[in-house]
C-alpha cells in the first residue's frame, strides 16, 4: 500500500446508497459490505472456487484476475472489522493456514473436500494382497474443471506416468494436497 497514508485507513466509512435516504448508524455500512462480498465470492468472477456441499470457498489461483484483485478483498476483508462489521464470510479455514505459510494437511482437506479426503483415506490405509496399483489404475496426477473444461496437471515431473503404489501413496497425498491448496494459487 505505497502512498497511502494508514491513518486514512483506520478511518471510519460512511456509506450513503444513492436514491435511499437514511443516516448511516451501522445498519447501512454492514449491509454494503454483506452486499459487496457476495458480490465479490460469485463463483461467475472465477476468483474463488465454491463447494456446494460444505458451502465453503477458496482461493482459485487459476483466475484470469489480477493477483492485485485478491489483494483488495484482503483489504476489503480488513476494512469491514475496523468499521465495526463482523461478517460471515465462509471461507474453507485452510485459507488462513496458506496466507500464514503453514503446511496445509490432510484434516484440511477433509473440510474442503470430504469425498477426496475419504478416497485418501482409504488409499491409505490399503493393506490387501491385490496390487493397489492394479485397483485404483491411478497415476501422480490431478484432474479438475476450469470455466467447463476438465483439466489434468502432474504433479511431478512425468507424474502422468507413475502409478499410486502402496509405496509411493503418501507422497502422492502429500503432493496432492500441496497443489490443491498452493500450487495451483501460488500467484
Amino acid at each position: 500500500m505505497k502512498g497511502v497514508d494508514p491513518q486514512m485507513i483506520r478511518k471510519p466509512l460512511r456509506v450513503i446508497f444513492e436514491g435511499e435516504p437514511g443516516i448511516d448508524e451501522g445498519g447501512v455500512k454492514k449491509e454494503f459490505f454483506i452486499l459487496l462480498f457476495k458480490e465479490l465470492f460469485n463463483p461467475e468472477y472465477g476468483m474463488f472456487m465454491y463447494n456446494p456441499d460444505n458451502r465453503l470457498y477458496y482461493f482459485d489461483g487459476r483466475s484470469y484476475e489480477s493477483p492485485y484483485n485478491f489483494e483488495l478483498i484482503g483489504m476489503l476483508m480488513g476494512l469491514a472489522p475496523t468499521n465495526q462489521c463482523l461478517l460471515d464470510i465462509p471461507i474453507a479455514s485452510v485459507c488462513y493456514k496458506v496466507l500464514l505459510d503453514v503446511q496445509p494437511d490432510l484434516e484440511d482437506l477433509r473440510q474442503w473436500k470430504p469425498d477426496v479426503a475419504a478416497s485418501f483415506d482409504y488409499i491409505l490405509n490399503y493393506d490387501e494382497e491385490q496390487p493397489l496399483e492394479e485397483i485404483l489404475a491411478r497415476t501422480f496426477t490431478i484432474d479438475f474443471e476450469h470455466f467447463g473444461e476438465r483439466v489434468t496437471e502432474t504433479l511431478k515431473e512425468g507424474g502422468d506416468k507413475i502409478l499410486v503404489t502402496k509405496e509411493n501413496r503418501k507422497e502422492f497425498v502429500a503432493l496432492y494436497i500441496d497443489h490443491l491448496f498452493y500450487a495451483q494459487c501460488e500467484k
